[in-house]
């Protein structure tokens, strides 16, 4: 959900005057550090791409086998 909404809503929080705080602040308080200043963000999504992709796996393996997630409910 955070990979969707960031874009959107990242420029919106930095524009916004929250009781004077610098921009770094506002980036930590929102939870996101810019941690190197030459990194462009193309990078930083072809870097989330393995873990999206691997969450996506999971809900296809969830969808297609509900059993999986539901085995621990009758051991208790």
């Amino acid at each position: 959900m955070i990979l969707l909404t960031i874009s959107i809503f990242y420029p919106m929080i930095m524009d916004q005057d929250f009781f004077g705080m610098s921009v770094p602040d506002k980036s930590v308080w929102f939870g996101i550090q810019k941690l190197t200043k030459n990194v462009p963000y193309i990078e930083t999504a072809k870097g989330v791409m393995p873990f999206l992709a691997s969450d996506l796996i999971r809900i296809g393996f969830l969808a297609a086998f509900p059993a999986l997630s539901l085995w621990l409910v009758p051991a208790m």
